[in-house]
């Protein structure tokens, strides 16, 4: 990776610019804070309502939520305390408890908004995890009523100020879909399926004591690295990690375009390279997704298509010591039978195929070296790329590697990119 030992600082940001701002990612929006660790709060909104049908059991003047974030999240639980409970229509008690059970928010698509002219987003809310509690309210000075758990609560998120002082406003309304049971004497109704709940708060973030900014992006930015050494301590032994997950990778070549070389040819692709992955959880192996743009075998301008089928490249890293990790590649295909094809036509109109080579299934090809790149939440994964010893295949009679069905194990593949991160 001598090209990115040797990059500026200048040059890193304008990289690092093109590569987020190329990005085509399905992830999902993302909630960050501007320092981590983040202790999140609330304050009163709208306040909680507990009912069924149009009629409601309790209402909550207070009601904190608290959680704590490391670093951007799309999944955020918080829990419920603090919840100062009064009448609803039927003398309400004001007990609420919780019983283990959390509302978990989950950021989604990118919305118009609402109320404040910001950004804002769809998303969801589960009152959970699945078995808590359930969650139980008073109705009466004789009557209690239980809440179930229930996932996929639509919920709405929007960004409302400034600098320290940027909040997150959130609210939720379940429709008439909870299941709900009553216990005591006085309860107005035996139970059912159409209990409701809804609120709202205005969620902040401290770093220890101090504020500090809370937002949902469309695009929540996370920092992706590689951690750990050589060591003969499985769980010390390099892997790819993330700072929230699940997290979608995207690059564009760096340095220099992808290239295949293979016997007496070459085909480099010089525009419109994509490399892609997803990181669900910590791991040793890296599948990446690739595709490729203009392609060029010979003297006829962009007369190849790399097609990948279902394959991968698969990155391995090594139990070896950063800077610079070692790492093997693999070529993994999901469908039986499926290859990597490189398909050179005539000519630039791509009507006939008069070269065609295959790369199936392999493992353990050398000529890789991993790097971590920035700090916190701009971090990301180089990824430099010379492997020899790729076995292909010639499958027409024209190609300069051979005859048909001549199996060639001097194939050549390089492509360096940054791996940048987002939720």
């Amino acid at each position: 990776m001598k090209g990115i030992k040797k990059l500026g600082l200048l040059t890193l940001v304008m990289l690092a610019l093109a590569a987020v701002a190329g990005a085509a990612s399905a992830s999902a929006s993302g909630l960050t804070a501007d320092e981590y660790p983040a202790t999140l709060s609330s304050k009163v909104k709208t306040q909680l309502s507990f009912g069924y049908e149009a009629k409601t059991f309790a209402t909550c003047g207070e009601s904190n939520l608290s959680g704590l974030t490391k670093g951007p999240v799309n999944t955020v639980p918080m829990s419920a305390s603090g919840f100062n409970c009064g009448e609803g229509g039927f003398g309400g008690s004001g007990v609420f408890k919780a019983n283990g059970c959390e509302l978990t928010f989950h950021t989604g698509a990118e919305t118009a908004p609402k109320e404040f002219g910001s950004s804002a987003f769809n998303g969801t809310v589960d009152i959970g995890p699945v078995g808590c509690g359930p969650m139980t309210v008073g109705v009466n000075a004789t009557c209690t009523v239980s809440i179930y758990p229930k996932t996929g609560l639509p919920a709405y998120f929007e960004n409302i100020g400034t600098g320290k002082e940027a909040t997150v406003v959130t609210t939720f309304n379940s429709g008439s879909i909870l299941k709900f049971t009553t216990s005591g004497t006085g309860c107005p109704t035996a139970g059912g399926e159409k209990g409701y709940m809804y609120g709202g708060w205005y969620v902040s973030a401290k770093k220890e004591a101090s504020a500090t900014g809370l937002h949902v992006l469309a695009k929540a930015p996370v920092g992706a690295f590689i951690a750990g050494k050589e060591s003969a301590e499985e769980k010390e032994q390099p892997r790819f990690e993330s700072e929230g997950y699940p997290t979608a990778l995207t690059g564009q070549p760096i340095f220099v375009n992808p290239v295949f070389n293979f016997t007496k040819s070459s085909i480099k692709c010089n525009n419109g390279a994509t490399f892609t992955a997803e990181l669900s959880g910590v791991t040793k192996a890296l599948p990446v997704s690739a595709s490729y743009g203009d392609c060029t075998y010979g003297e006829v301008t962009n007369n190849t298509v790399i097609v990948m089928n279902t394959c991968k490249f698969v990155y391995n890293v090594q139990n070896s010591n950063p800077p610079y990790y070692a790492a093997k590649m693999d070529i993994a295909c999901s469908k039986e039978g499926d290859m990597i094809e490189t398909l050179t036509y005539t000519s630039s109109k791509h009507t006939t195929v008069v070269c065609k080579m295959t790369m199936g299934p392999q493992t353990g090809l050398v000529g890789v070296q991993l790097e971590t790149l920035g700090s916190g939440i701009e971090r990301a994964i180089g990824v430099a790329t010379a492997v020899k010893g790729i076995t292909y295949t010639t499958r027409s009679a024209l190609c300069s590697a051979g005859g048909i069905g001549v199996v060639s194990t001097n194939g050549e593949y390089i492509a360096n990119t940054l791996l940048y991160g987002t939720l």
